[in-house]
C-alpha cells in the first residue's frame, strides 16, 4: 500500500514537465521501490537527473517528501530533499515544513536544527508555522531550553507566536515540573493579546497537580469559569485526582458533586482517582462501596481499580479480603500484575506472616508475573526484619539468576539485618562491597550502620562514620541524629548528646518527638529534672506535642526520686490532655508502689490497668511475681 501510493506520486511528478527523468522505467514500477531508494545518492546507478527548476513542480516534489515522512522513511526523504537541493530545485517554505514535521515525529532534533539553518542560508525565511513545528518537535523530545531559543528568535524575525506556539511551550514546561516558568509564559501570552483556552487551562491545572499544588489549580478553575471558559471532564478528573493524592477526599467529593451538576458523569478514571483517595486515608470500606457503585453505573472496574483496592486492604492487614479481590479480578479476566503481587507480599510481611509471604512469592516465580527488583527487595526487606538470613541468601541467589543486580534498598536491608544481629563487622564488609560494585549508599544505609555500631557500644566508630558520611556529601537526617543521641544518652554521655542535638538544630533539621524523648529520657535517668522540664517547654514551644513516652519518662524520674505525689499528679493530669497511659506507665508506678510497700496503691493501679484492657507485659509480670510471691 505504501509503495503503491509513492509510485502514484512519482508518476504524477514524471508526467508534469521534467522534474525527474529516470532512464530505468523499472525504478518506478518495481515492487522493491523503497529498497532501491536507499541508494538514491548514487545518481548514476539509479539514473536520476534533475533537469528543471520550475517552481510549479515543487508541489509534487513536496508531496513525495510528505509521503515518505508520513510512512516513516525520513532518511530517504532527507536524501531526496538534499539531492533536489543540490540540483537547484527551488524549494519553498512548504517543502521545508513537511520535512521538518517528519523529522520531528521521529525525534531527529539534530537534523531539525541543521535544516532550519540551511533554510536561512537559502534565503527562505521561516514563518510562524515553521518555528512552531520546530518548537513542537523539541518540546516533545524534552529539549525545552532549545525550544525557547527558537521562540525568542520569532519576534525579531517578524514571526509572532500564536496560541499553538504558547500552548506547546506551556505543555513542555508543565511536563518537566517547571510550572512557575509556565505561569510566567502565560503572563507574556496574555500581554500579546492571546487569551487562554480550555487546553491551556487543562495543561496548567495538570501541571500544578503534578507538583502537588492542587489548591493553586483550584484557583485556576475559578479563573477559568470567570473567563467563561468552562471545564471539561478531564479538568475535573485531574483536580479530583490531585485532591485525593493529598488525602483531601471530602473536598474531592464536593468537587465531584459540582462536576455532576455541570453535566459530566464520572468515568473509570474519575472512579479510580476517588478509590485511590479513600485507600490513601485508609477508608477502604468506602472505596469498596464505590467499586460496587461504579459497577451499577455500567462502569466496570479495571486492573487499576482492583490493584488499588488490593493494595489498600493489604496495607491495613485485611489480607483475606485482599485475596478475595484477587479472585474477583481473575474472574473479570485480569491477571495480577507485579505491583499487585508485591502489595500482597508486603501486607503478609507487615502482618508478621512471613511463611505466607514467601509462599506467595514462590507462586509468583512459578506462574508469573516474573518478579522485578521491587518484588525481590520487598521479600528481602521482610526476611531481614524477621531475621531469616538463610532465606535472604536464597532469595539473593534467585535475584542474581534473573539478571537483577541489588540496589541501595537491597544492600540497606541486608546491612540492617546484620546490624540487628550485632554482626556489625560483616555489615561493614558488605558496605564496602556495595561501594566497590558501584552502588552508592544513601542516608538510610549509613543510618543502619550507625545504629548497628551504637547497639554494639561502638559509639566512637559511629561518630567517625557520621564524619565520613558528611565528607561524601551525604547529609545526616533526623533518624541518624536520633540514633546517636539515644546512644550517648544510654551511655550517660549527656554532653555528647547535647552536642549532637545542637548540631542538628544548626543544620535546620527540626527535632521530632522521638529525639526529644531520647534527650528527656537521658536527662531524667541522670536525675536532671530541671533541664528535662526546660527541654519539654522548648519542645511544646517548637510545636512538637509530647506523647505518652515523654510523660512516662518524667513519672519514672519522680518515682525513682521518691516523689510519688508528683508522679501521681502527673499521671492523673496526662489524661486531661488526651493522653492514655500505656503498660509501661502503669508498670513504672506499680513497681514504685511495691518498692515502697504501698500494696493497696499498686494493686489498685493493676486493677485499673486490666479494666482498660491492658495486659501486663513480661517486666510487670516479673514485678508482680516478685512482690506477691
Amino acid at each position: 500500500m505504501v509503495h503503491r501510493k509513492l509510485q502514484i506520486l512519482f508518476k504524477q511528478v514524471a508526467k508534469t514537465h521534467t522534474l525527474f527523468i529516470f532512464n530505468a522505467r523499472s525504478f518506478l514500477t518495481s515492487a522493491h521501490f523503497l529498497n532501491k531508494f536507499d541508494s538514491l545518492q548514487d545518481r548514476q546507478t539509479q539514473g536520476v537527473v534533475f533537469r528543471t527548476t520550475q517552481t510549479a513542480n515543487v508541489i509534487q516534489f513536496t508531496q513525495v517528501i510528505d509521503a515518505l515522512c508520513k510512512f516513516g522513511h525520513t532518511d530517504k526523504a532527507w536524501d531526496l530533499f538534499h539531492l533536489a537541493k543540490g540540483q537547484g530545485l527551488p524549494l519553498n517554505v512548504k517543502s521545508f515544513s513537511v520535512l521538518l514535521g517528519g523529522l520531528g515525529r521521529v525525534g531527529d532534533f539534530s537534523r531539525i536544527i541543521l535544516l532550519l539553518e540551511e533554510m536561512k542560508e537559502m534565503g527562505v525565511d521561516p514563518d510562524s508555522i515553521i518555528y512552531t513545528e520546530v518548537i513542537q518537535s523539541l518540546c516533545v523530545g524534552g529539549q525545552i531550553d532549545e525550544a525557547f531559543e527558537f521562540f525568542w528568535e520569532m519576534s525579531p524575525a517578524n514571526c509572532y507566536p500564536d496560541r499553538l506556539t504558547y500552548s506547546t511551550l506551556i505543555n513542555g514546561l508543565c511536563k518537566e515540573g517547571r510550572v512557575d516558568e509556565a505561569l510566567v509564559l502565560v503572563g507574556k501570552m496574555i500581554q500579546d493579546g492571546i487569551s487562554l483556552d480550555t487546553i491551556i487551562y487543562s495543561t496548567l491545572i495538570n501541571g500544578l497537580c503534578m507538583v502537588a499544588r492542587v489548591y493553586e489549580a483550584l484557583g485556576l478553575l475559578a479563573k477559568m469559569r470567570y473567563a467563561l471558559c468552562f471545564p471539561n471532564i478531564v479538568i475535573y478528573t485531574t483536580l479530583l485526582d490531585g485532591l485525593c493524592k493529598k488525602g483531601r477526599v471530602n473536598e474531592a467529593l464536593e468537587l465531584l458533586a459540582e462536576m455532576i451538576q455541570d453535566g459530566f458523569a464520572p468515568n473509570l478514571i474519575t472512579y479510580n482517582a476517588l478509590i485511590e483517595g479513600y485507600c490513601i486515608v485508609c477508608r477502604v470500606d468506602e472505596a469498596i462501596r464505590l467499586v460496587a457503585k461504579m459497577s451499577q453505573a455500567n462502569c466496570s472496574p479495571d486492573i487499576i481499580t482492583y490493584g488499588t483496592i488490593i493494595h489498600g486492604l493489604s496495607k491495613i492487614g485485611r489480607l483475606h479480603e485482599a485475596l478475595g479481590f484477587v479472585a474477583k479480578m481473575l474472574q473479570s479476566g485480569y491477571f495480577p500484575q507485579i505491583y499487585i503481587c508485591t502489595s500482597l507480599i508486603n501486607g503478609f510481611f507487615r502482618a508478621g506472616k512471613t511463611n505466607e509471604a514467601c509462599n506467595l512469592f514462590v507462586q509468583m516465580i512459578k506462574f508469573g508475573p516474573s518478579p522485578d527488583k521491587s518484588a525481590f527487595n520487598t521479600v528481602i526487606g521482610g526476611l531481614c526484619k524477621d531475621g531469616r538470613m538463610d532465606m535472604v541468601h536464597e532469595c539473593l541467589n534467585k535475584m542474581f539468576s534473573k539478571g537483577l543486580e541489588p540496589d541501595v534498598f537491597t544492600y540497606s536491608s541486608l546491612i540492617y539485618c546484620l546490624c540487628k544481629k550485632l554482626q556489625v563487622d560483616k555489615a561493614r564488609v558488605l558496605f564496602e562491597e556495595m561501594v566497590t560494585r558501584g552502588c552508592l549508599p544513601d542516608v538510610v544505609t549509613y543510618s543502619c550502620l550507625v545504629a548497628g555500631l551504637c547497639l554494639c557500644d561502638r559509639v566512637s566508630e559511629a561518630c567517625a562514620l557520621l564524619t565520613e558520611m558528611e565528607n561524601r556529601s551525604y547529609h545526616p537526617d533526623v533518624v541518624t541524629y536520633t540514633i546517636l543521641v539515644s546512644a550517648f544518652c544510654k551511655t550517660e554521655k549527656l554532653d555528647k548528646a547535647w552536642e549532637i542535638f545542637n548540631e542538628m538544630e544548626k543544620r535546620n533539621l527540626k527535632p521530632d518527638v522521638v529525639i526529644y524523648n531520647a534527650m528527656i529520657d537521658g536527662l531524667c535517668k541522670a536525675g536532671n529534672l530541671p533541664d528535662a522540664n526546660a527541654l519539654m517547654i522548648k519542645m511544646v514551644r517548637e510545636g512538637v506535642t509530647p506523647n505518652v513516652c515523654t510523660y512516662t519518662d518524667f513519672i519514672d524520674a519522680y518515682c525513682k526520686s521518691g516523689e510519688m505525689d508528683k508522679a501521681m499528679w502527673l499521671f492523673e493530669n496526662v489524661k486531661t490532655v488526651g493522653i492514655t497511659p500505656d503498660v509501661v506507665t502503669y508498670t513504672v508506678l506499680i513497681d514504685a508502689f511495691f518498692k515502697e510497700n504501698k500494696l493497696v496503691y499498686a494493686l489498685s493501679l493493676l486493677d485499673e490497668m486490666r479494666a482498660k484492657g491492658l495486659v501486663p507485659d513480661r517486666r510487670l509480670q516479673k514485678v508482680i511475681s516478685w512482690y506477691l510471691r
